[in-house]
């Protein structure tokens, strides 16, 4: 019976969401303010995704390791208060695995963290170098004005 009632709070709250979703037009909003409809949410989301960082989706996989590690401890209590030895026993079984698993994930952020780390430095070395004049006196990118003066000046001499 009480399966049923939950059931039937589950659907009303589904229904008040269509209904709002009809009556609106939309559900989300976008971060300029602006209102979207679940194919422009839907759009976002998979562009969104498909942007992230090895970094991001390593910090994504710590966090999700609280509420898994939570869960097995909390499981492990209850089936232990409960007398179902044979699930504690399996429960327990996975917990070395789940802190394997955590162990090499933080290790793999440290990694992509130094490699993110060592990347910004080396992007900063060649933005500081000193950049070529070519012989037409062209622009390169990042020639400021004394490369450009520069050039001028080996003009001249010719």
């Amino acid at each position: 019976m009480r399966t049923l009632y939950w059931f039937l709070i589950l659907g009303f709250i589904l229904i008040m969401f269509i209904g709002r979703i009809k009556k609106r037009g939309y559900f989300w909003k976008a971060k300029d303010g602006r209102k979207l409809t679940l194919k422009e949410f839907f759009s976002q989301w998979g562009k969104g995704i498909t942007e992230c960082t090895p970094l991001q989706m390593t910090k994504v996989s710590l966090w999700s390791f609280l509420p898994l590690f939570s869960g097995i401890l909390w499981g492990i209590t209850i089936t232990f208060i409960a007398k179902t030895y044979w699930m504690t026993l399996i429960l327990c079984g996975s917990l070395p695995l789940t802190i394997i698993q955590f162990i090499s994930t933080i290790q793999k952020y440290i990694v992509i963290k130094k490699v993110d780390a060592e990347m910004a430095k080396l992007n900063e070395q060649l933005e500081e170098e000193e950049v070529e004049v070519s012989c037409e006196g062209e622009e390169k990118k990042g020639m400021g004005d004394l490369g450009t003066e520069m050039g001028e000046y080996v003009e001249e001499e010719e």
